[in-house]
Parts: structure tokens; C-alpha cells; sequence
């Protein structure tokens, strides 16, 4: 509490508040705090839409190792990328390898989304 007093009539003014140095000082304290908090919460976001794309490569892989297991001939080599349909943000790629252990062989998933690789999925199956 500031009390002024006016030449000499004996009038005492007081002034409550705040004083602009406070202000600003408060003003910069929360600035610095939503900032903060805003990067939080975009790195949430970030780290949430990376598990999202990842969950689904990996779904999307064991299902195109599935039908590859069921459907191809067990040819070592590998196949060019193909995209899928119903995610076109999506690429695979086969690729059969021998693994010198009879008739056993490596086969890989590989998955890109928006040309980036995200993963590979390995399994071993026997030949035909």
C-alpha cells in the first residue's frame, strides 16, 4: 500500500494495484509456462501419431507375411515395393532368402510409409 501525501493539505491519496514492473515480470512468468506447456503437449502428439503409424505397419506386415506364407512359391529373391489399396501411404516389399538350412527360408516384410522405412518383419518357413 503506497500513501502520498499532497503538499501540505494533508490529503492522503491510496493507491492500490499493480505496478507495470510487476505486470510485465507476471506477463513474462506465464509466457515462459504456456510455451513450456505447448511443447509438451506437441511432442505428445508427435510420439502418439508415431506409435499410431507403427501399430498399424506392424498389423499390416503380419497380414501381408500371412498371405505371402499361404500364396507364393517359395522363390529366393525379392519382389519390387507394392502399394496397397486401401493405404496408399503404404508400400511393401518381399524378399525371400535362402538360409542354408534345407529347405528353410528367411522371409521379410519390408513396410515404408511415405517412403520412409518404418520396419521389417522376419519369418522362417519352410520351402515347397
Amino acid at each position: 500500500m503506497t500513501t502520498i501525501r499532497l503538499n501540505a493539505k494533508r490529503h492522503v491519496l491510496n493507491e492500490t494495484g499493480f505496478t507495470l514492473v510487476e505486470i510485465v515480470i507476471s506477463l513474462a512468468i506465464v509466457s515462459i509456462a504456456i510455451v513450456t506447456l505447448l511443447t509438451i503437449f506437441n511432442r505428445t502428439v508427435v510420439t502418439s501419431t508415431d506409435s499410431s503409424i507403427l501399430t498399424k505397419s506392424v498389423m499390416l506386415a503380419s497380414a501381408k507375411m500371412a498371405l505371402a506364407e499361404l500364396d507364393e512359391k517359395f522363390v529366393p529373391g525379392e519382389s519390387e515395393w507394392e502399394d496397397d489399396e486401401k493405404y496408399p501411404r503404404y508400400r511393401f516389399r518381399k524378399t525371400m532368402t535362402e538360409t542354408g538350412l534345407g529347405t528353410a527360408l528367411l522371409l521379410q516384410v519390408d513396410v515404408e510409409y511415405e517412403k520412409r522405412k518404418i520396419m521389417t518383419l522376419e519369418n522362417y518357413v519352410i520351402g515347397k
